[in-house]
């Protein structure tokens, strides 16, 4: 059994926390345990439904707990290194009647994997840019979260379903593909104001054997690489570079700290079957045709593995992603969320762009179109 992908979207909710409770473009070592106490006091801490047999680290802060239909999770901070974090869990789980299946590491992320009574258990741990340890544990019930939402779900649109099908197929069956774009998310606290916070990305795939994808956040950098001699990646933050086990892997790392953007598109590109993708959204519904940057395209909407609604653009001509628009909300706040695609496939691709380059600037700037292709 595969690591539930799911885990790895978490951590993004924390560090929005982050974010909005200091009211700052970054926050400072220093502001951490403040921030972390002003989260526990608002979050309302572990639900009372929290599976028993899974033990919440002992003096976890900035506890956030977050009920699905068929997971629950908890995430916090802990003072402790990773490695004292992953031995408490190995003892504590296996004294608990849990049976391993799986370590595994992601980014910097690292992954112990559990199951028991046709459960599943997933325990993500990694130190944080403070120097403090992030755990993530996600309980999964019988039934995969998707097939639950499903069954529940209103019938899909047939003309809806009929695009996501044709989106997807343009995605496997291209032989080079070219992106760049940026994600917005606006943050509306329940007190006055809001701000906006950008993320460039950009991303290039040479079947079959040649990928990168890299995003730029305010002085944040990180790449994600893949050629016939390995996988690696590279965080600025850390100023290492990190041979991984597989791009799907190296891919997930990146996703809650990219907004979404290391997953959304290399998950159509790469046909992934182990994570929720665009399409696994349910209750899929055709909204009328618009334009976006002069380019017809298809809308149509529907529900993510959380319950959000993510509205779609899809080039009617390439049935390619051009916009996706969304939402989340938070004990404390609510974001919306654009994301833009400059998408082209079938196209020669020069060989400097696949280049893994970890330290040195991106040959084409990630804030400018590609030329001619509007």
């Amino acid at each position: 059994m595969r690591l539930k992908p799911f885990i790895l979207i978490l951590p993004l909710s924390l560090a929005c926390a982050l974010l909005l409770l200091t009211c700052k473009k970054e926050t400072r070592s220093s502001d951490i345990d403040l921030v972390l106490d002003i989260i526990d006091s608002r979050s309302g801490g572990v639900s009372a439904d929290f599976p028993k047999d899974v033990p919440v680290y002992p003096g976890l802060r900035g506890v956030q707990a977050v009920d699905f239909e068929s997971a629950v999770t908890v995430s916090g901070t802990t003072g402790d290194n990773v490695d004292e974090v992953v031995s408490y869990y190995e003892a504590a789980l296996t004294e608990s009647g849990w049976n391993q299946e799986e370590t595994a590491k992601s980014g910097r992320m690292l992954h112990l994997q559990y199951a028991k009574d046709g459960r599943t258990v997933g325990v993500g741990v990694s130190r944080n840019r403070w120097g403090k340890t992030d755990i993530i544990l996600t309980v999964f019930e019988k039934t995969s979260l998707p097939d639950a939402r499903k069954a529940a779900a209103e019938p899909d649109s047939s003309e809806a379903r009929q695009i996501i099908n044709r989106m997807a197929e343009a995605y496997a069956n291209c032989g080079t593909y070219r992106d760049h774009g940026t994600v917005e998310t606006v943050f509306f606290p329940l007190r006055k104001g809001k701000w906006t916070e950008t993320l460039r990305f950009r991303t290039a795939l040479v079947r079959p054997d040649h990928f990168r994808f890299e995003f730029v956040e305010d002085s944040d950098r990180y790449v994600v690489h893949s050629d016939p001699t390995g996988v690696r990646t590279w965080w600025d933050v850390m100023d290492a570079v990190e041979e991984e086990e597989s791009l799907e892997f190296a891919l997930a790392g990146a996703t809650g700290i990219s907004s979404g953007s290391a997953h959304t598109i290399p998950s159509l590109l790469l046909n992934e079957t182990n994570s929720f993708r665009l399409t696994d959204l349910t209750e899929l519904k055709s909204l009328s045709d618009a334009r976006l940057d002069g380019v017809p395209c298809y809308r149509v909407e529907g529900k993510n593995q959380q319950g959000d609604v993510e509205s779609l653009w899809i080039d009617k001509a390439t049935h390619l992603v051009r916009r996706i628009d969304t939402g989340d909300r938070f004990p404390d706040f609510r974001t919306e969320e654009t994301t833009l695609y400059y998408p082209q496939i079938n196209i020669d691709i020069p060989p400097e762009e696949l280049e893994f380059n970890p330290s040195g600037l991106i040959s084409i700037p990630l804030w400018t179109r590609i030329k001619g292709e509007m």
